[in-house]
């Protein structure tokens, strides 16, 4: 079977498979983080008992509903091909029917898209009901809370740019994926501020002195900085966001994709 073949109607087979296969266990979990934030939601109002009608409203949910998106998210999506690494399962799994970019992405929808929706409604549903208990034990609550603003959509939409590192990291890692995919997050992100630190020496090597640099000649080097910064803020934003949105989570996608194929051979 071609590898890059996609049928719509086998494809939803595939993922009512996955789901059935692995759904109970993913309801339990979410079950339980929904029980999580229904007690933190009423253990923050007991101070409304003096205030009624007060709560913390935002200030209390986007923290909440972003860890419970991404860092829940994170750790669902780097379990999505542990059966992958099993050799019984592993085998039985790559000889369903479909081609592997349609088992590719039925794991990848579900991990992102359905992920999301998922989330969302269970933190919907479980902020309702830690502010019905709230108001009837102390007379104030957080409120409920569903995610409709664009900082919440925004929250959504970097979850699913980061989450194609960590489904690549599934793919990749045979044990304890999540941790390492976290830990090779950290070296890329202290090797980027290495080279851009040696980057920055090198092309403003005429402004210091000393090896090692002096305080002034920072500040001389911030003052430039500032200089040029309206000039440089507008391109390097759109660079981020063409890096961010764009490139990097193409990238992990294709290359989790070869990967599993790899895996498939």
């Amino acid at each position: 079977m071609n590898a890059f073949q996609v049928q719509p109607r086998r494809l939803w087979l595939q993922m009512r498979n996955d789901i059935l296969s692995n759904g109970r266990s993913l309801l339990v979990a979410m079950a339980a983080a929904g029980g999580v934030i229904i007690g933190l939601s009423i253990l923050t109002s007991i101070g409304y008992i003096d205030e009624p009608h007060i709560g913390g409203g935002r200030a209390f949910h986007i923290p909440m509903y972003s860890t419970f998106l991404l860092l829940g998210g994170f750790i669902v999506t780097s379990l999505a091909f542990s059966d992958l690494h099993d050799e019984r399962k592993g085998m039985f799994y790559l000889s369903l029917p479909g081609s592997i970019l349609e088992k590719y992405l039925s794991r990848l929808l579900q991990t992102s898209v359905l992920w999301a929706i998922g989330a969302t409604v269970v933190y919907f549903v479980a902020s309702l009901i830690g502010a019905g208990i709230s108001e009837l034990l102390f007379g104030g609550s957080h409120g409920g809370y569903f995610p409709l603003t664009l900082a919440d959509l925004d929250i959504v939409l970097n979850y699913l740019v980061m989450q194609s590192i960590f489904l690549f990291g599934s793919i990749y890692f045979k044990k304890s994926a999540f941790i390492k995919t976290v830990l090779l997050l950290i070296v890329f992100a202290f090797s980027y501020a290495f080279v851009m630190a040696v980057a920055g020496r090198i092309v403003f090597a005429s402004e210091f002195a000393h090896i090692i640099p002096r305080d002034e000649e920072m500040n001389r080097l911030g003052e430039k900085f500032v200089e040029l910064g309206p000039r440089l803020e507008r391109p390097a934003e759109v660079m981020g966001t063409i890096f961010n949105y764009a490139i990097q989570p193409i990238f992990f996608w294709v290359i989790g994709f070869l990967r599993l194929r790899e895996t498939e051979v």
